[in-house]
């Protein structure tokens, strides 16, 4: 189960940053705390504070490079999680 909560996860807030890049905060907030409260379990404390801190800096808005760093650390906590898979 924990692979599949870092891999929803990281998705949903994939989909979060889409949605708050234009201009959609309420929902990106609205979706990635849903499956951040509903993943917890599965994940580690410390990237449960990683996805509750993108959370709080989406509430005021996120600058671009604030977007693309995050995108980046998305994409890397599933390609570690595949890499220990393999």
């Amino acid at each position: 189960m924990e692979r599949y909560a870092v891999v929803e996860l990281a998705d949903e807030a994939t989909e979060a940053l889409k949605l708050e890049r234009s201009g959609e905060r309420e929902e990106a907030l609205r979706r990635l705390n849903l499956s951040i409260n509903r993943n917890a379990p599965y994940i580690s404390a410390q990237e449960n504070l990683k996805y509750q801190a993108r959370s709080d800096r989406m509430k005021s808005g996120m600058t671009e490079s604030d977007r693309k760093q995050s995108q980046y650390d998305i994409y890397q906590q599933k390609r570690k999680k595949e890499e220990k898979e393999e």
